[in-house]
């Protein structure tokens, strides 16, 4: 008997694992029951659902268009009956509303369905009241959800148009759900009003930052911490997938888009990477936004600066198509600003450079891979040349 009272204990405690602000009510056998089962008789109609729904099904918590329809009976006694509500919530059981022309308001608070544990002693009941949901959100797939019960909503409306039947409450943030009322906790159903307002149209990515860069010129690595944010300027989440960051260098104001080959990282196919996802991660050179990233080029021991910006991707809206716009300062509606991390500052050239003998003792010549040549590789070219007093400097040149 003690291993059946124990089953009993811990089946109740589960089911408040969705418990969001519960609050505490009586629960005795004395509770007033008023579950409508059977309707007065009346004028029954069939409306077709419109909206969507939140529901927890296999333990995850999905949003879903309504499906079915909601039986309408136009009592004789004056009022109204909707069965079954909430969708997906099969009861069985009415709520009573009043009619005006397409309108039909239906007071919460209702009782939908009663539960029975170990009657007279565990008794509790299904409600139907507004709540406020909570989404989490993860590459822009909804991943979790709870509902608080919102008692300052007192009622809910519904407007009949033709054949359909929709709730009326435009806030994506008010579901229409059940709650037990032993804690009014969310029972795992609840619907609302598909948001009729236009799609949110991603604004300009929000500005990464680099935070540090540690420059080892025997391995012609800048290493790299950076952060890219996961938003656009107005702080609205971008799907990771569709993020792209540039890496760009300047060695005495000559800027290029830093090109990452597949010859000087793992991971990369041949084509190698102007623009790099979000989400590439090859577990030590780069990884997810850009958190570590290591600037191999020939270029490193010479950089002034390094920049970084973010590129938001999507085919489907024209102003944020794929985009290449290396040359200019000017950002498209797709890009953020360039942030700039300055290493040195650039070295002034005029009267000192003259007076100041330089012997030129080696020259080399690195193709965008990284690989070296004492003569120039056809194309675009890297040309090092190393000074008899140690100092080196790099220029551009096409072949």
């Amino acid at each position: 008997m003690k291993n059946f009272y124990l089953f009993l204990t811990t089946l109740v405690l589960g089911m408040a694992v969705f418990a969001t602000n519960a609050q505490e009510t009586p629960n005795a056998a004395s509770k007033t029951i008023d579950i409508i089962t059977t309707p007065p008789a009346g004028t029954v109609k069939y409306y077709h659902r419109t909206g969507n729904s939140l529901i927890i099904k296999a333990l995850r918590v999905m949003d879903v268009a309504q499906q079915g329809d909601i039986e309408v009976i136009e009592g004789e006694d004056g009022y109204v009956y909707l069965k079954d509500i909430v969708c997906f919530y099969e009861a069985g059981s009415y709520v009573r509303g009043t009619m005006e022309g397409n309108t039909i308001t239906v007071p919460l608070g209702q009782q939908l369905h009663k539960y029975d544990l170990l009657e007279p002693l565990i008794t509790y009941c299904s409600e139907l009241w507004f709540g406020d949901v909570y989404r989490t959100y993860a590459n822009s797939v909804l991943t979790s959800g709870s509902v608080a019960r919102n008692t300052d909503i007192t009622e809910a409306v519904f407007l009949i148009d033709g054949d359909n039947i929709m709730l009326q409450d435009s806030n994506p943030n008010h579901v229409l759900g059940v709650f037990y009322d032993d804690t009014y906790r969310w029972a795992g159903y609840a619907d609302y009003l598909e948001d009729s307002s236009p799609e949110y149209v991603p604004a300009k990515p929000a500005t990464p930052e680099i935070l540090s860069i540690e420059i080892d010129p025997d391995t012609w690595t800048a290493y790299m911490t950076c952060n890219v944010p996961l938003e656009d300027i107005n702080g609205h989440p971008l799907a990771s997938q569709k993020l792209y960051y540039r890496i760009f260098t300047d060695v005495q104001h000559s800027i290029d888009q830093f090109y990452a080959s597949a010859d000087n990282y793992t991971d990369v196919d041949d084509e190698g990477m102007y623009d790099i996802p979000y989400t590439f991660d090859n577990g030590t050179q780069i990884t997810t936004g850009a958190a570590t990233f290591n600037l191999i080029t020939p270029l490193a021991e010479s950089l002034n600066r390094v920049g970084i910006q973010s590129v938001y991707i999507d085919e489907e809206l024209p102003h944020l198509a794929p985009a290449v716009n290396f040359e200019s300062e000017i950002t498209l509606p797709n890009e953020s600003d360039i942030f700039w991390y300055t290493i040195k500052e650039f070295e002034e050239t005029g009267i000192d450079d003259v007076m100041t003998e330089k012997t030129a003792v080696g020259t080399r010549y690195y193709n965008p891979a990284g690989i070296a040549s004492e003569t120039p590789h056809g194309g675009m070219n890297i040309k090092v040349t190393t000074y008899s007093e140690g100092s080196k400097k790099a220029i551009k040149i096409i072949r």
